[in-house]
């Protein structure tokens, strides 16, 4: 969370063990999370629902500090 910079990730898994259950269970769970968690009908009516990322997150002269910083305010609102 708050990661500003693109992530890999590397998923190792050994063969005949219990991480072959688990992705299959996790790839049972996908189809339903999809369908329910991913769609937004606000944003589907209107493109102006969801928060624009502003350009200050990606000004070279800030510090990677300042930018997680900034993009954590953004994040929180304008109240915090």
């Amino acid at each position: 969370m708050g990661q500003i910079r693109p992530v890999q990730v590397h998923r190792i898994l050994a063969k005949d063990s219990i991480d072959e259950r688990i992705v299959e269970i996790q790839q049972g769970k996908t189809l339903p999370f999809d369908a329910f968690a991913r769609r937004s009908e606000p944003k589907e009516r209107d493109a102006r629902a969801v928060d624009e990322r502003p350009a200050a997150l990606d000004d070279e002269s800030l510090s990677e500090q300042q930018r997680a910083l900034r993009a954590e305010r953004f994040r929180l609102g304008p109240d915090r």
